[in-house]
């Protein structure tokens, strides 16, 4: 898929569980009454409501059986019926003094409650709460009894709808790649402004502006912009080396620069040819632009038989001139 397409990246969804707290706090007042009720007996707050479900406090003053007879019994109670909901809560006796909650019981993780399960409709499990001695030395003010209950509620989980994100494909950094590229076409653009070169390059170094020149080459080439291919063939010409020659050599045939490739091949014909064989870009050319090494020899062959064919007669006999 080609950058800056389309394409579908995944699809999403998401559950998100609320939870409903409450609290609810039952007095018991005339506690000394209540006491005596027998094993088993127990107080009941009334209804109360925490996320949509009916919840009720039990309290049994003697106990919930004879194992626990010397103990307080106090429970949390699902009173919806056909219901099952998960819930943390908490139970605790006001204490006297500080008005505050003393002993307390809670559960911090979720429990589930089941109102058709006589074992799962109420909670705590534990039947031993608090021993009534401690209860009446404590908790009892004005012959009252406070009981505080918290419940958070975890309600049925919700699902968000399907959704499909897409993302458009962002290619990698590669501003350094292009970067020659775009000070090239700025040249470029600045030249067709001002119809001149002058100034351009002023802060590149050597080998960075011959860089330049040839990217302006091959810009000058693809948009068919004569004087610039021109002007740019004049600037390299006269820069020639016996290092650099083949390689100017080799773009100027791939950029079909005519002017500057006549140069090349002139130069190289009046230069040491075993100095140039040794360069590196004569590999180079040797390897990619065959054709132009074949205009290099037919080149130096003629100017060989050319200076061969000169004669020079002494004592009526013919001699060949030759650095041979």
């Amino acid at each position: 898929m080609s950058p800056g397409a389309f394409r579908k990246k995944k699809t999403a969804s998401r559950c998100t569980t609320e939870a409903a707290r409450d609290e609810h706090v039952f007095e018991i007042v005339g506690y000394s009454l209540k006491r005596g009720l027998g094993v088993g007996k127990f107080v009941r707050s009334r209804v109360f409501s925490v996320g949509g479900y009916d919840w009720s406090i039990r309290f049994f003053p003697d106990g919930l059986n004879e194992s626990c007879k010397e103990y307080v019994s106090v429970y949390l109670e699902l009173m919806s019926n056909n219901s099952e909901v998960r819930a943390c809560y908490s139970l605790g006796l006001i204490h006297q003094a500080s008005k505050t909650p003393g002993i307390e019981w809670s559960r911090k993780l979720p429990r589930l409650f089941k109102s058709s399960d006589n074992t799962r409709r109420f909670g705590p499990r534990n039947p031993k709460f608090l021993l009534r001695t401690e209860l009446e030395m404590d908790y009892i003010c004005d012959d009252c009894l406070t009981i505080e209950c918290n419940i958070v509620v975890a309600m049925k989980p919700q699902l968000s709808d399907v959704r499909v994100n897409y993302e458009i494909d962002v290619p990698t950094c590669d501003i350094p790649e292009h970067f020659a590229e775009l000070l090239d076409q700025k040249a470029l653009l600045r030249f067709v402004d001002t119809g001149s070169m002058h100034g351009m390059g002023d802060d590149l170094d050597g080998d960075d502006y011959k860089d330049m020149i040839w990217h302006l080459i091959a810009a000058a080439d693809k948009y068919a912009i004569d004087r610039l291919k021109l002007m740019c063939q004049s600037i390299l010409s006269k820069n020639l080396s016996v290092e650099n020659v083949a390689t100017t050599l080799a773009l100027a045939d791939q950029h079909n620069c005519d002017k500057l490739k006549e140069v090349c091949i002139e130069f190289i014909t009046m230069e040491d040819m075993n100095a140039l064989v040794s360069t590196q870009g004569y590999a180079s050319l040797k390897r990619a632009c065959p054709s132009v090494l074949a205009d290099i020899l037919e080149r130096t062959s003629f100017l060989f038989c050319q200076s061969s064919s000169e004669l020079e007669s002494i004592d009526g006999h013919y001699c060949l001139e030759s650095s041979f």
